[in-house]
């Protein structure tokens, strides 16, 4: 914060001080939502290619148990991990 300071004469040996105190300019809007965004980009794609991984791996777990004549029961509960 700055403060600036300046007097004011209003008669012969009287003054007076008034001080103003000036904000620190704030972060530009703009560059923080830039920032906001890429770190949510960032997220966003590291979930997507999660749960990417995690169909493909079902999903062939689902087509070996398919070609499987006698699945059972507790292979199928098994895909949940």
């Amino acid at each position: 914060m700055t403060i600036l300071f300046s007097t004011i004469t209003r008669k012969p040996n009287r003054y007076s001080v008034v001080c103003e105190a000036a904000p620190k300019k704030k972060a530009d809007s703009a560059a923080k939502r830039a920032r906001q965004a890429k770190k949510r980009q960032i997220y966003n794609k590291a979930k997507k290619f999660q749960v990417k991984t995690r169909m493909k791996v079902v999903l062939e777990a689902l087509d070996v148990l398919r070609k499987k004549p006698d699945a059972q029961a507790k292979e199928i509960y098994q895909l949940r991990n």
